[in-house]
């Protein structure tokens, strides 16, 4: 197994109160925490690949095994669903705050809504948030496909792309990229904090 929950949890000071899902393979980390959030425990989600990786509009996120970050984390809210519309926007904005900040990877800017490029025309990273109302919450799904050391892919992706590595040259641990993510998140949308 790729990830490990005692290095993940260590490194990102994320409590037991929140859980951490692990896959070498699952259809869709976001999905799997759609269904998780009757269960009112935030949570995230990782995986090695997913088979039914998804962006905006239905599109496909090609997922190939052991080289990216696909990420979901489950969270909740007491702002009802229709005033979390740009949500997508938030969220963008950590990413980008986190890869900037944290990375050092320069020239990336937010394509509203959901897309971090890198000089303005290669997808770097993309967002897909899902919503879920509750019987007295809102329940927020926020998924994140980062690509870190892909260098080519065998599938036809429908856009240009970079990645981590190709852009610095250097090869990453995915524990260590995901880990700093999940801080980010939790730090911005962990329940009882604002969205705003």
């Amino acid at each position: 197994m790729l990830f490990n929950e005692a290095t993940l949890r260590q490194q990102s000071k994320i409590d037991h109160q929140t859980a951490i899902h692990l896959f070498p393979t699952i259809d869709s980390t976001n999905r799997f925490l759609l269904e998780q959030a009757p269960n009112l425990q935030p949570a995230f989600c990782l995986s090695e690949t997913q088979t039914a990786g998804r962006g905006q509009q239905g599109r496909t996120w090609v997922s190939p095994k052991a080289q990216n970050i696909y990420l979901s984390y489950l969270t909740y809210s007491e702002i009802p669903l229709h005033q979390l519309q740009d949500a997508s926007i938030k969220v963008g904005k950590v990413l980008l705050n986190h890869l900037t900040q944290e990375l050092k990877i320069r020239n990336l800017h937010l394509k509203w809504p959901n897309d971090i490029l890198f000089e303005q025309k290669q997808k770097l990273a993309g967002i897909l948030v899902e919503t879920k109302s509750l019987e007295n919450v809102s329940a927020l799904v926020i998924g994140i496909g980062l690509n870190v050391n892909m260098k080519e892919s065998t599938e036809t992706i429908s856009q240009a792309w970079t990645s981590l590595t190709n852009i610095t040259h250097k090869t990453y641990d995915l524990n260590d990229i995901a880990a700093g993510l999940m801080a980010a998140l939790d730090n911005a949308f962990a329940p009882k904090k604002t969205m705003n």
